[in-house]
């Protein structure tokens, strides 16, 4: 628009009007738009953190289930900009993981035989070491 309004017509001010109008309502309905995704993306990050406390802290025998199960949450919850929240719960189960693995090479040479017997199948740290001997094994073919 011009500096000064004194020199349009009237019917020049009127069309100038109507394209502000146009161009206002369009920013309205933007940030109606942005005000709808922003309360999505509270509503995602309030779900994950009340299921997240439903969890409760992680529980030594049975760090490795919930890593396998916080991995596609971690990366739900990123998509709507919660990254410090998933980056805060990301440190302590991928610490846990690294404790199992040193104690488990001696585990092949009891070949996994003393879990079966007490819960009638292999934990979840047993199977997680068994898909890694797996996936190394071509590797090295």
């Amino acid at each position: 628009p011009p500096a000064g309004f004194a020199g349009l017509t009237p019917e020049e001010l009127r069309a100038l009007e109507g394209h502000e109008r146009q161009h206002l309502e369009a920013r309205l309905q933007s940030l109606r738009n942005i005000h709808t995704l922003l309360d999505a993306a509270m509503l995602q990050i309030n779900q994950y953190l009340t299921v997240l406390a439903s969890l409760g802290p992680p529980r030594p025998a049975a760090s490795v289930s919930p890593t396998e199960e916080t991995a596609p949450a971690v990366v739900t919850a990123a998509s709507p900009t919660s990254i410090p929240s998933s980056e805060t719960t990301t440190p302590s189960p991928g610490a846990s993981p690294p404790a199992p693995e040193p104690e488990k090479p001696p585990a092949p040479e009891s070949l996994g035989t003393e879990e079966l017997p007490e819960d009638g199948e292999p934990d979840a740290a047993e199977l997680r070491r068994r898909r890694l001997q797996k996936l190394e094994s071509p590797a090295a073919h």
